[in-house]
């Protein structure tokens, strides 16, 4: 098991209080005009490391070490971000290229950088692609009976077409995000969505399927997976089938000002 330790570099450390001001636990003091750990109890968030300007605050047993912020901020300008956001769109229809793994690897590394509540860290991830037909298989073998008889899915599936195709549209990946926090395992699907966008990919949430992984045991045992976490959500993940020419029509944000 890690243990994480906050050090302090007393050579280094200027005394200048950035770390004490900014540990939301309050953790650090300055005395002497050098800091230090005042008490045991700690998230390991990392902001005290993150905001010491001469590099004397470090924490041990990590295995990614920080890197050191641009001198330019890395942030798209918030034109350009209103825009990605105007014009994405949900995928449903996909080619059967695979993902490329250089992608797919920056896609969970975007998961993993998401900020979690209390630093809990507590998000994984289960990339469905070898089993993926097997799980999809399963799924739709549930979504038929379900639709028959009612229950889980009875007002989801009212109507559909149920194919063999229906959760994944032909997708040749999907990421399944588990987490005991469900807000968590949401904002660190939304980071990664934006990650595959940002690599040429379309995306697609399903919260069918990750209905399915959490209610019809056969499912998950087609991914080979035990868990006692609940999949929060499922993305759906491939080269687009389809380019969209425009936005779509919205009403204004509902908003109150108090």
């Amino acid at each position: 098991m890690k243990t994480h330790e906050i050090q302090i570099d007393q050579d280094k450390c200027v005394g200048c209080a950035s770390c004490a001001m900014d540990c939301p636990l309050h953790n650090l003091k300055v005395e002497r005009q050098k800091a230090r750990v005042i008490r045991e109890s700690c998230l390991f968030c990392g902001h005290c490391a993150a905001v010491c300007p001469m590099g004397a605050v470090t924490i041990t047993d990590f295995a990614i070490a920080p890197e050191k912020m641009p001198e330019i901020s890395p942030a798209p300008d918030a034109a350009s971000h209103l825009d990605f956001l105007r014009f994405r769109r949900s995928i449903r229809q996909f080619r059967r290229d695979p993902v490329p793994r250089e992608a797919l690897q920056h896609i969970l590394e975007a998961g993993n950088l998401t900020h979690t509540a209390a630093n809990a860290r507590d998000v994984s991830f289960v990339v469905l692609e070898k089993n993926l037909q097997r799980a999809e298989e399963q799924a739709v073998k549930a979504a038929r009976s379900l639709q028959k008889v009612g229950g889980l899915f009875r007002r989801d599936l009212r109507g559909l077409t149920i194919d063999s195709s229906f959760f994944f549209h032909g997708a040749p990946t999907a990421i399944v995000i588990y987490a005991r926090d469900r807000a968590d395992g949401d904002l660190a699907a939304e980071n990664m969505a934006a990650q595959a966008e940002c690599e040429g990919l379309g995306v697609l949430f399903s919260g069918l399927f990750t209905a399915a992984v959490n209610h019809v045991p056969a499912v998950s045992r087609a991914m080979e997976i035990s868990t006692k976490k609940k999949a929060v959500m499922t993305l759906v993940i491939g080269v687009p089938g389809v380019r969209y020419q425009r936005s779509v029509p919205r009403d204004p944000a509902s908003v109150l000002y108090r």
